[in-house]
């Protein structure tokens, strides 16, 4: 509990300084296409968040390279702060990050070259994009972040890192719910989706791979999943890029129905109830396969419905 305590009032404390610095040297928000909020806020949320981490394990007496986990959101991080600052290209991010990961996956979490290592590659590199997606309203990200983090606190990971990470969302969310005053930027939601995928691997990942898998145990992630396939399905038939930025994600087009802070405190619903059948299926007798899958299946319909009952606002311009 005092590592949580001492990560959020580390990001209390530093979040408005990065805030003001990258306000002083111009590190703002500017495409605007791309998120709800229509006005430029400052970026580099990841510096704060990595600081108030370091900050934590420094007072816990946890050498930084004793866990691969914080190894492994430093390298995404530094890609998120390079993108904050130089605008990246897609295809140098996306390069860069598959670097990352193949270097995460070798040195960090130890795994040998094996089908295994790929789809652990392909695993980390996809879902710190998914994360980084969902990062296009106010408080969404860091609200979804913060219960992910506790749930898989509740299902006894023994990572302190876990517990730190979870106080340093709990501190940066005032910053950043609604009316944001500083944005994670890809730093930041880089930082988080790079902990949370690696953090929710099976302990036995050298042996077992990620085989061990159930669908009940990767419920509380089909938020981001969902919405990176769901995106990548609509925009194929309409035409457009992945890579360009959008106001077409699930949140965008449920805020067109529902409003901005009803659309967070439904996500933020939805990802509770997902929890809550997740740690069903593993602390009981159910059968967390066959839940899962019917979950999943409910959940693809109704984001086909929200896709048509969207739809007009994504018509041709005539």
């Amino acid at each position: 509990m005092s590592i949580i305590i001492i990560s959020c009032l580390s990001c209390l404390l530093f979040a408005p300084v990065i805030g003001m610095v990258a306000t002083n040297y111009s590190i703002v928000s500017g495409n605007f296409t791309a998120r709800w909020a229509q006005s430029p806020k400052p970026l580099l949320g990841g510096i704060s968040m990595f600081i108030a981490i370091l900050t934590a394990i420094t007072f816990g007496g946890i050498p930084f390279a004793d866990h691969p986990v914080l190894s492994c959101a430093a390298l995404f991080t530094a890609i998120g702060i390079a993108d904050d600052i130089f605008a990246l290209t897609p295809g140098k991010k996306i390069l860069l990050q598959i670097l990352a990961a193949i270097v995460s996956a070798k040195f960090f979490l130890l795994l040998p070259f094996s089908p295994w290592f790929v789809l652990v590659v392909f695993w980390i590199v996809v879902f710190v994009n998914a994360f980084n997606l969902i990062d296009g309203m106010d408080g969404l990200a860091v609200s979804y972040a913060i219960l992910i983090f506790t749930w898989i606190a509740l299902l006894g990971n023994p990572h302190i890192f876990s517990y730190a990470i979870l106080g340093v969302c709990l501190g940066f969310l005032p910053y950043n719910f609604r009316n944001a005053s500083l944005y994670l930027g890809d730093s930041g939601s880089q930082f988080l989706g790079s902990a949370i995928a690696v953090l929710v691997l099976p302990s036995q990942l050298s042996t077992v791979g990620i085989s061990s898998w159930h669908p009940s145990d990767v419920l509380p992630l089909l938020f981001p999943i969902g919405d990176i396939i769901f995106v990548a399905i609509t925009r194929k038939i309409r035409g457009i890029s992945i890579k360009t930025g959008g106001t077409d994600h699930t949140a965008h087009r449920l805020a067109r129905l529902i409003g901005e802070k009803n659309t967070v405190i439904l996500i933020s619903g939805v990802t509770i109830f997902f929890i809550f059948i997740s740690l069903l299926c593993q602390f009981s007798d159910w059968h967390g396969q066959y839940v899962g899958i019917s979950i999943i299946i409910g959940y693809v319909l109704s984001i086909i419905f929200l896709q048509r009952k969207t739809k007009k606002y994504f018509l041709p311009q005539t």
